[in-house]
């Protein structure tokens, strides 16, 4: 994915950006999409849990 232009792009650019990368994964882009028809502060609350389960099995997948 190409970062933002000038580094200071507002949050609806950045969704459409991504949305229209081809290099960014369908996955991305699904749970993009459906988190923008949630409740912010509960799509946040849930996509900071998913961070620290992913953060953590990566952390492991690292170890020798």
């Amino acid at each position: 994915m190409t970062p933002p232009r000038n580094g200071l792009s507002s949050w609806p650019d950045e969704v459409q950006r991504i949305l229209q990368d081809p290099a960014a994964s369908f996955w991305l882009k699904g749970a993009i999409t459906s988190a923008l028809q949630r409740d912010p502060a509960d799509a946040l609350r849930d996509a900071e849990v998913l961070t620290a389960i992913l953060e953590r099995r990566a952390s492991e997948r690292a170890r020798p």
